[in-house]
């Protein structure tokens, strides 16, 4: 049987907390480093939307250079 589901996907900027600290759904939660979490991703589709967030974040990074 296969279900249909929706997926969002958003972009944060981490400001404090502790990746232990999820509820009963979540298997396992810890960071790692952009491309590495590419690597991990089964799905095409996923893997597009961690390079466009790899690019949004390169791209503020680069902005934040222009203005100092």
């Amino acid at each position: 049987m296969r279900f249909h589901k929706f997926v969002h996907f958003f972009l944060l900027r981490f400001t404090s907390g502790d990746v232990s600290a999820h509820d009963h759904e979540v298997n396992e939660a810890r960071w790692v480093e952009i491309g590495e979490a590419a690597g991990m991703l089964a799905f095409k589709g996923e893997r597009a939307v961690v390079e466009r967030a790899r690019e949004m974040i390169e791209g503020e990074v680069g902005t934040r250079n222009d203005e100092r």
